[in-house]
C-alpha cells in the first residue's frame, strides 16, 4: 500500500470536504451539470491519464472468461449484460457482489486470490495492445505531455500487463485500485493520479471505456475522452466530452483546446 492518507472527504455527493493523498490536500471541483462538458473544455492540457482495460487492451473477454469458469464450479454464469455492471469496478467489489448475488460460498478473498492468478497468466499469455494504444502512448509523450494511468485493477495484472504490450515505463505516475480507498466512480484514483504528475485534474484529460470511469475522472474535474467498446458500446457516457469508437479516431488538436466540437455521449 502506497502514501495514502485518507479520505476525509472529497467535495463530490458522500463527501463533505478534501482528500488528503500523500500527505497533500486534493479537492475536488464540482459542476453544475453532471454529463454537460466542463465550461473550461478549449484549453490547454499538460497530462493525459489512461484506464487501462477497455482503453489499453481489450481485456474485458478475458476477465469474463475467467469470472464464469469460476462461477461454472457452482452451475452458474454472468451473461454480458450483468457483466457491464462490473466493468471499472474494483476486485473486491465485483465479488462482493457476485457472493451476495449469487449466495455463493466462500469468502472475497478465496475469490479474489483465484481470479488473480487466472487473470495474471491470462494477461502474459493472451494481452495484445488496442488499435491505435502504442501510437497513441508514443505521439502524446512525443509531444511533450505527462502520462498517467489510473486503473481500478490489482498492481501486479497492471505491471503484467505494461510489461506484455511494451510499455513498462511508460507512465509518469501509475495508480491502481490496491492504491485507493475507495474505486470508480469515486474520484480518489484520478485526483492521486493527477497529484502524482504534479498536474492541476483540470488540466488533464482522462480517457476512459467505461461510465464508471468517465465518472469518477469527471468527479475529479478532469475532461474525458470515452472510447466504446464491445462491452460498452451501449452504455451511456454521461460526462465525457468526446465519444470515440476507437483511439485511433483521438485529436491531438483537443490538447490545445482545438479540434471538433464535443460529442454527445
Amino acid at each position: 500500500m502506497p502514501a495514502l492518507i485518507g479520505p476525509v472527504g472529497c467535495s463530490y455527493p458522500g463527501y463533505p470536504g478534501p482528500t488528503l493523498y500523500d500527505g497533500v490536500t486534493v479537492t475536488v471541483q464540482r459542476h453544475a451539470q453532471p454529463g454537460s462538458p466542463p465550461a473550461d473544455a478549449h484549453r490547454r492540457i499538460l497530462a493525459v491519464v489512461f484506464d487501462m482495460d477497455g482503453v489499453l487492451l481489450d481485456s474485458e473477454p478475458l476477465h469474463h472468461r475467467v469470472v464464469n469458469e469460476l462461477l461454472a464450479e457452482h452451475g452458474l454464469r454472468v451473461d454480458d449484460a450483468l457483466y457491464r455492471r462490473y466493468l471499472g469496478t474494483t476486485l473486491e467489489d465485483t465479488w462482493a457482489d457476485l457472493i451476495r448475488r449469487f449466495g455463493l460460498p466462500g469468502s472475497v478473498a478465496n475469490y479474489r486470490d483465484r481470479y488473480d492468478a487466472a487473470i495474471l497468466e491470462a494477461y502474459r499469455r493472451y494481452a495484445v495492445p488496442a488499435p491505435g494504444a502504442l501510437e497513441l502512448v508514443q505521439g502524446l509523450r512525443a509531444g511533450g505531455l505527462k502520462l498517467g494511468l489510473a486503473s481500478s485493477s490489482r498492481t501486479a495484472w497492471v505491471e503484467t500487463a505494461l510489461a506484455r504490450l511494451g510499455l513498462a515505463g511508460a507512465f509518469d505516475a501509475v495508480v491502481t485500485g490496491e492504491m485507493v480507498v475507495r474505486g470508480k466512480p469515486a474520484p480518489e484514483i484520478y485526483l492521486l493520479a493527477a497529484h502524482r504528475l504534479s498536474v492541476p485534474p483540470e488540466r488533464c484529460l482522462a480517457i476512459e471505456d467505461a461510465p464508471a470511469g468517465v465518472a469518477a475522472a469527471r468527479a475529479a474535474g478532469m475532461t474525458v475522452v470515452a472510447v466504446r467498446t464491445p462491452y460498452t458500446a451501449g452504455l451511456p457516457f454521461d460526462g465525457a466530452t468526446w465519444v470515440l469508437d476507437a483511439l485511433p479516431a483521438f485529436e491531438y488538436a483537443w490538447i490545445e483546446g482545438e479540434g471538433h466540437e464535443p460529442t454527445p455521449p
